[in-house]
């Protein structure tokens, strides 16, 4: 009996310590702003539009930094930044909570449903003559607010 009572009791530091781990990460995400998602990261180009389309634009370009911070740019118009959040299904603007379900995501092409609005938006990664220099690889840009 006191050896189930031993064992019941390292069973228990050890989920503690995991849980304690695991809920660390979360409260610094939300500290930081929210979760990013890594391959969203870099400049991406608005190429197919479809639904509600107030504060969009064709060819608007978006940068997903890691800080979660998102750069978007209409042609013709000011950067401005929003806040952002995403996991590997939804992306979230945060400042206006606007959602997006990610469909699909390569290294090429992101594809978003709108879950809290009616809105459907595909952008192409941009490839920068930096980025191809110091990786080998192609990458493209684009936005969407």
């Amino acid at each position: 009996m006191n050896k189930i009572f031993h064992n019941f009791k390292i069973f228990l530091i050890v989920g503690s310590l995991i849980y304690l781990s695991t809920s660390a990460q979360e409260c610094e995400n939300l500290i930081e702003g929210g979760s990013v998602n890594q391959q969203l990261l870099g400049k991406w180009q608005l190429v197919r539009m479809e639904g509600s389309l107030q504060d969009i634009c064709l060819n608007e370009q978006v940068e997903f930094l890691s800080s979660g911070t998102a750069q978007l740019t209409c042609p013709g118009s000011s950067t401005i930044s929003r806040s952002y959040s995403a996991d590997q299904v939804k992306l979230t603007y945060l400042n206006s909570n606007i959602q997006y379900r990610i469909d699909e995501l390569t290294t090429s092409k992101v594809k978003l449903t709108g879950i809290n609005v009616n809105r459907r938006l595909e952008y192409n990664k941009i490839i920068t003559t930096d980025n191809v220099s110091k990786s080998g690889n192609s990458i493209k840009n684009s936005s969407e607010d």
